[in-house]
This record gives structure tokens, sequence and C-alpha cells, in this order.
């Protein structure tokens, strides 16, 4: 009877630390899949400047695998919404519709000549991958603070814990003439 429940202890032992080994695991890649996850909305307030004015607005930015789902609230009641894909996107405003190059929306929109494919890496605090990076300062917890990128510089700042991940809730985005800021109110995965 004594050797069963030995057998048994210990079997429990072993399943107990499989078990937590697993858990361990599967924290680990959730780590993993914030940053390669490609689903996520974000909750922001933006503000921003071109060399001839300056404005700000509330986002929703849902991002569904290439597909973008943009809202943008102005000032005044001023409502513009923006869907597509990597390479075309629509801009319905006013019970009006315009199609254009999705990588000149921020041109489109509001002045701006910010490349908008690399939105969707800056606002994770991350690099485009096979884009040359400079100027990268990053702080004694490792997380990166600046890097300069197609000709913007890129500052990262209050990082939030989002599902055991750091994630900057403030990006500010310099180009030569323009600036562009969002305070990131929420997270969604």
């Amino acid at each position: 009877m004594r050797n069963g429940l030995r057998v048994s202890l210990i079997f429990l032992l072993l399943l107990s630390g499989c078990l937590t080994q697993n858990t361990q695991e599967e924290q680990n890649e959730q780590k993993i899949n914030i940053f390669s996850n490609q689903n996520w909305t974000i909750r922001s307030k933006i503000s921003f400047s071109n060399s001839g004015e300056q404005g700000f607005a509330t986002l929703k930015w849902r991002q569904r695998k290439d597909n973008h789902y943009i809202d943008l609230k102005f000032p005044l009641n001023k409502k513009i919404f923006i869907s597509g894909d990597n390479k075309i996107s629509k801009i319905s405003h006013n019970d009006q519709n315009h199609i254009f190059e999705t990588e000149h929306a921020a041109q489109k929109l509001v002045g701006l000549s910010l490349p908008f494919s690399n939105l969707k890496w800056w606002i994770k605090g991350m690099q485009v991958p096979n884009k040359p990076t400079t100027e990268l300062l990053v702080d004694e917890n490792k997380l990166t603070k600046e890097f300069s990128q197609d000709g913007w510089i890129i500052q990262l700042d209050d990082y939030k814990n989002i599902n055991d991940q750091l994630l900057p809730m403030k990006i500010a985005m310099r180009g030569q003439k323009n600036w562009l800021i969002l305070k990131i109110l929420s997270w969604e995965f």
C-alpha cells in the first residue's frame, strides 16, 4: 500500500512539473506573439504638425493581418474612416470615398510624408525589419527609447505591461518638417 502511495505521489510531482513547464512555455510564446501578432487594436490620441498646420484627433486602429481599419475623429465632429490593405486604401469622409496608395495615407490625410507601412512596427516599439536603423538608444532595462529609420526619428516612452510584454504608450515621430505623437490609451490582442 505504501509503495503504491509513493509511486502515485512521485507521478503527481512529475506531472505537476510538466504542467509548470508548459505554462512557462505558453507565457514565453505569448510574449513573442504580441510582437508577431498581426491582429491588434489600439485606441489613441494623436497630435500632428506639418509645415502648414497642426491638429489633433482620437484614433482607433484595428489591424487584421494585412488589412487596416482606422477611425479618426477630429474636433467639430469631423470623422474619417480608412480601410485597406498594404497596397490600396479607401478614405471615407462626408459621404465621399477616395482611393489611394496605402503608403501615402498620412500624406493624403494630414499632409505628413510618413511611411504608413512603418507605423505597424513603430507603434509596437520595433524597427521595421530589413530597413536600415541608426541612432538606436536603449535604456538600462533594454527598452528601446529612440531610433531613426526612413528619415524619421522615433521616440518611445511610457512603457506599460500588456500581456506580460512591455509596450510603449507614447510614440513621437519627427521628420524634417513634420511630427506626429500617439498617446496610446489601450491595446487589444
